[in-house]
């Protein structure tokens, strides 16, 4: 399982390489980011422990909301005229501070140190890749990468929520997914204002921050043996579009 996921993460990061424009790394960017991974595995922590969760569905909420981006969030940016380059710059520099402060959440829970590796091998070398190659591959990669990124995607889901049962209670983190999800959302439209970002800067960071390339925390879940992450990884990458889409549907509505 645990190298079947690290091919799921590999394909997934590799195709959000290939999808990254190239995006300016300014301040605010870079603070944004830092908002983004720690804001966020700080606030992962505070919800489990809030709601009373055990030691290791709190670590699980830890490691998503240090995980990275996902370019999921760019056609809900672009819906809601929001800034596109401000996306496309958190994603990549999420994916490689990431392997951070993911592998920072995992030793804080008691992980085993391989997973930092894995991480490094299955997620910011196939991101690193598709950045590079991005210009230099034909369009026919363009089109396969995000279909075979989506499938992968599915199956570690779908396996998350079959065989990660074993290390965490479904409905409590279904609860705390969500509760993350739009305490993200608050916090990104919170970083907006405070960093002085605009309107469409500040629609980015609402979309953005709750939204999240789950298969990192998966991946890092089964490396370091944190049992409740491929599960509450799963539930997460569907509730967090909960948020997402609500804020896309009230923009629409004001127009």
């Amino acid at each position: 399982m645990l190298w079947l996921a690290a091919l799921g993460c590999a394909l997934v990061c590799l195709a959000a390489g290939l999808a990254t424009a190239a995006a300016p790394r300014d301040s605010r960017t870079l603070l944004l980011t830092a908002v983004q991974l720690v804001g966020g595995a700080g606030l992962g922590w505070l919800v489990g422990w809030l709601l009373g969760l055990t030691p290791a569905e709190i670590a699980a909420l830890v490691l998503i909301g240090a995980a990275p981006g996902t370019i999921a969030a760019n056609p809900l940016v672009t819906l809601s005229g929001g800034d596109l380059t401000l996306a496309h710059g958190l994603t990549a520099l999420g994916s490689f501070a990431a392997v951070l402060t993911v592998g920072a959440g995992a030793a804080w829970a008691g992980g085993s140190s391989a997973g930092l590796y894995l991480l490094i091998l299955a997620a910011a070398l196939p991101a690193f890749l598709g950045l590079t190659l991005r210009d230099r591959v034909p369009v026919a990669v363009h089109r396969l990468a995000p279909i075979l990124a989506g499938l992968a995607l599915a199956a570690m889901i779908l396996a998350g929520l079959v065989w990660g049962r074993a290390g965490a209670a479904f409905w409590p983190l279904a609860g705390a997914s969500l509760v993350l999800a739009v305490a993200l959302a608050v916090l990104g439209r919170g970083a907006g204002v405070a960093l002085g970002l605009g309107g469409p800067g500040t629609v980015t960071a609402t979309l953005a921050l709750p939204m999240r390339n789950i298969a990192v925390p998966m991946l890092a879940g089964f490396a370091s043996g944190i049992p409740a992450a491929p599960l509450a990884a799963a539930i997460y990458g569907v509730v967090m579009y909960l948020p997402a889409l609500a804020l896309v549907i009230a923009r629409a509505r004001r127009r």
